[in-house]
């Protein structure tokens, strides 16, 4: 299991790796470009009059872009800001408070569905979710309901009358931890004795068994027996008497232990995944090195194009005209991509026509 998750790590490592070095600098380029092109239409739009549809049309095209924008900007200029203040019918800090609003609501409704509990977010706001302290604080009310909540159903539970199935469960429980317990103490015990410095050969001997002997104190102090019982593993394989001494308690115990380290690293290899460090490779995460490392070829491609393309409309953006047709034809692909009824009769209308396909790609 260490093998398939090291083996894992290093697959995301290297497409994460590719991406940084074959897409990011173009994808930032891109987004360099739309925030140009962006701030030309502005100029355009405040330069000429408009009637109301056209005033529609202009609003809606200019804040898909400039949604696109912020989903790749982290913190954008005050000039981003008052344009979509200008274009929007909410201020940029009312639009966040109500993204950080509906992303609470979100929170309380799975918080509902996975626990059962029920928590009250309303009143928090984005500085707040930006807070150590704070996100401190309501992970501590999370916990405190989860605890709560699995106390009154322990408490449930102990009212009903117990099967003697049931007993002896419980019982079997209760010395399968006291083995464990026995089982960290003797490890311990044995692997210090291993351990000591008198037994060393040489200096270089000493000092690796004093790192080692620092490794086990700290599981020791920590109750990790998984990490005691790998450090054990390699003197049972040298010290095969010991190995034929274990009594089946202590076979049982080390079996389980064992078991449950193995569930735990495979919560980790499926974790690893949505792991934040490789948001950037999500849509290919799932996809083996090969396959991972063509399709960042593919999109580096992707990326180039759309910068070329954006370039050209930050170039022809110019006219009020110009804006018009751009803006049109960037809500109608935002309306298609949207309804994939329309998606579809587009395609079948493009295929009896012998037309090329009139969406490939945004204006850009």
């Amino acid at each position: 299991m260490h093998k398939k998750i090291a083996k894992e790590e290093d697959r995301l490592e290297q497409l994460l790796a590719l991406f940084q070095k074959e897409v990011y600098a173009h994808k930032q380029e891109l987004t360099q470009q739309q925030i140009l092109l962006v701030k030309k239409m502005d100029k355009i739009y405040q330069t000429f009059k408009y009637n109301k549809g056209q005033k529609q049309t202009i609003n809606e095209a200019t804040l898909f872009s400039l949604n696109v924008i912020f989903s790749s900007l982290e913190d954008p200029d005050e000039e981003l800001i008052a344009i979509f203040n200008r274009h929007s019918p909410h201020t940029f800090e009312e639009e966040m408070e109500m993204q950080t609003q509906d992303m609470l609501g979100e929170m309380e409704q799975m918080m509902s569905d996975m626990f059962g509990v029920d928590m009250d977010f309303s009143g928090m706001t984005k500085e707040d979710m930006e807070s150590p302290e704070k996100m401190a604080e309501m992970e501590a009310k999370i916990k405190a309901q989860i605890e709560g909540r699995i106390q009154e159903e322990g408490s449930k539970k102990k009212t009903k009358k117990k099967t003697k199935r049931q007993l002896e469960k419980e019982l079997e429980a209760q010395q399968e931890e006291k083995e464990k317990l026995r089982s960290l103490k003797s490890i311990y015990h044995a692997l210090a004795k291993m351990l000591h410095p008198d037994t060393a050969s040489s200096e270089a001997d000493r000092l690796e068994k004093e790192e080692l002997m620092k490794e086990v104190t700290e599981a020791y102090k920590t109750k990790d027996l998984p990490s005691l019982l790998r450090l054990e593993m390699k003197w049972l394989m040298a010290e095969n008497d010991h190995l034929e001494n274990l009594t089946d308690k202590q076979l049982k115990a080390y079996n389980q232990v064992l078991k449950e380290q193995i569930e735990e690293l495979k919560q980790k290899l499926h974790s690893m995944c949505h792991h934040p460090r490789y948001e950037s490779i999500s849509s290919i995460i799932l996809e083996s090195l090969r396959s991972g490392k063509k399709e960042i070829k593919d999109m580096k491609v992707e990326y180039m194009e759309a910068v070329a393309e954006c370039a050209i409309e930050v170039s022809r953006m110019k006219t009020r005209k110009a804006l018009l047709e751009h803006c049109e034809i960037l809500n109608e692909e935002v309306r298609l991509r949207s309804n994939p009824f329309d998606l579809f009769e587009a395609f079948m209308s493009a295929e009896e026509e012998d037309e090329e396909w009139p969406f490939e790609d945004l204006p850009w």
